[in-house]
């Protein structure tokens, strides 16, 4: 029973973070950009896209975890190399991305 409320509880903090995210208007400055590799703008819209996958159905598929994995360390890098707005965006996604990660880490140890 703990670990359910704990799960909901996250559940609440992560919807929050989501619903932030949902908000955020892609810096069209950052088309084209890549930082250590990484395409910002793809990075972006396969988080949010998986985030809103997650906010809906409440679960992701094995491969959308495993995209969700590399999504998650990728932010890391992205986030230390911009400034401003721009890493204000990007730490909103990450939020959003850690939160999602550690509800189904949760989900999945409480589960399994």
């Amino acid at each position: 029973m703990l670990g359910l409320i704990i799960i909901l509880r996250n559940q609440k903090k992560t919807v929050s973070s989501m619903s932030k995210i949902f908000e955020l208007i892609f810096p069209e400055e950052l088309s084209g950009v890549e930082i250590e590799g990484v395409d910002v703008q793809m990075l972006a819209l396969d988080a949010v896209r998986l985030v809103d996958y997650f906010f809906k159905q409440s679960t992701l598929t094995e491969e959308q975890h495993h995209v969700l994995k590399e999504i998650h360390g990728d932010l890391p890098k992205v986030v230390r190399a911009l400034s401003g707005g721009h890493k204000k965006y990007f730490q909103h996604i990450q939020q959003a991305v850690s939160d999602v990660m550690n509800v189904l880490k949760e989900q999945h140890g409480l589960f399994a």
